[in-house]
């Protein structure tokens, strides 16, 4: 069979794929900052033993203002929603950047948590309005967020040359790496209301080797037949207001997706216990300079690799995710063995970081490609789909932060 091409050089999906790209950016680099940063706001408040509770922070509320959007505010327009997260995102970096105490930056920090994972949300089910090839727009620019967070920090660190006992140091360090995002928050609301624009017809999906893709784009040479076995339902809604989900629809979306979504925290919790872990790879009597700090600079080679992997959807589709899950996994168990026996070398670290970001980039971005485009999850329900596979992300995070942190209180607090 011929398979369908899909125009994607046209103006218009060139322009949503900027404004998808730069709204995954900008919604992302907060969170991604605390990410990169967690270590130093931890040390900056002496705090050294709470690393994995800056990312647990982060995660805590997340599941609940998922749960918000995914069942309570799915009527309230994407308008208010987007400009109502855009205030959130500035209240958290600002929180983030003059907190007096860490009780505060911990609040702070759960603020930037809780909107990054409601804008995520909000994202993933607006995308079902567009071409769903747009997932690899919105997924790359989270990736590059990450990037940026962490040279963010790295500059701001060998600008200001602290050292890792000087807490007034670190603090201006996450000063200046905080603040540096605001502008970025800006991009957020503009990447929304002025760069991306939807086209009559553009949610329409057709089937292409077990995905489907814009049926707007779609040639002549594809039968008649399966069109109409793949959109006559998806017509039927265009017809009128999409009716009011019910439980049994939520049910129904749930047993689709949870497969999916396990495998998404398991390979989550992974790759945040491989990054906590990092803040004990190296003995700190040995380094007093944060010019890049260790951490940091594991944190950028995560990032570089996961920014690469979760842009190569257009060209690697990866089904099998559930095997990168479990060798995440594994990795993971090796991180913890090794902040109690420091069996890898320094030097490797950064080559083993990099392979970490690209499974989790590769997993995240190939569930949600599957969620947007495998045909057994409905049209209609994409974006309930989308939403509630995003909160497997927040289970996995905070079980992270739970086990890290008594591990970090307790069996490795002297290392």
């Amino acid at each position: 069979m011929h398979q369908a091409q899909v125009n994607t050089n046209s103006t218009h999906f060139r322009r949503n794929w900027v404004g998808f790209f730069l709204l995954g950016l900008s919604n992302m680099l907060p969170y991604a900052m605390v990410s990169a940063a967690a270590n130093s706001i931890a040390r900056s408040y002496h705090k050294e033993g709470f690393v994995a509770t800056v990312y647990g922070a982060a995660g805590s509320t997340t599941i609940v203002v998922k749960l918000l959007n995914t069942f309570v505010l799915t009527r309230v327009s994407y308008n208010i929603r987007f400009t109502t997260n855009t205030l959130v995102l500035l209240l958290g970096i600002a929180g983030v950047a003059y907190a007096p105490t860490f009780i505060t930056a911990i609040f702070a920090v759960v603020i930037v948590g809780a909107s990054y994972a409601f804008g995520e949300n909000l994202a993933l089910g607006y995308l079902s309005k567009f071409d769903s090839r747009l997932v690899n727009a919105w997924s790359s620019g989270c990736g590059c967020a990450g990037l940026i967070s962490a040279l963010f920090v790295i500059a701001a660190g060998c600008l200001i040359k602290p050292t890792l006992d000087k807490a007034s140091d670190l603090k201006e360090v996450d000063w200046y790496s905080f603040l540096a995002c605001c502008p970025f928050v800006f991009l957020y609301l503009i990447a929304y209301l002025m760069v991306i624009v939807e086209a009559p017809g553009e949610s329409a999906l057709h089937q292409v080797n077990g995905y489907s893709v814009n049926a707007a784009h779609v040639t002549d040479d594809n039968p008649s037949t399966e069109q109409d076995s793949l959109l006559g339902h998806e017509q039927s809604l265009s017809q009128g207001e999409p009716r009011r989900l019910t439980m049994s629809d939520r049910w129904h979306c749930f047993k689709l997706i949870w497969k999916l979504g396990v495998n998404l925290a398991i390979a989550t919790f992974a790759t945040f216990v491989c990054r906590v872990a990092s803040a004990k790879a190296e003995d700190k009597t040995k380094y007093d300079q944060v010019c890049p700090e260790l951490f940091v600079s594991l944190q950028l080679c995560f990032q570089a690799a996961q920014f690469a992997s979760l842009s190569s959807v257009q060209h690697i589709k990866i089904r099998r995710v559930h095997v990168l899950a479990a060798i995440q996994f594994i990795n993971a168990v090796i991180w913890i063995f090794n902040t109690v026996y420091k069996f890898m070398p320094v030097y490797i670290l950064p080559a083993y970081m990099v392979i970490i970001g690209l499974i989790m980039g590769a997993i995240y971005v190939n569930t949600f490609y599957m969620v947007h485009n495998d045909d057994i999850f409905p049209t209609e329900h994409r974006d309930l789909l989308a939403n509630m596979t995003g909160t497997f992300l927040t289970v996995g995070v905070s079980l992270c932060s739970i086990l890290m942190t008594v591990l970090y209180k307790t069996v490795l607090v002297n290392y």
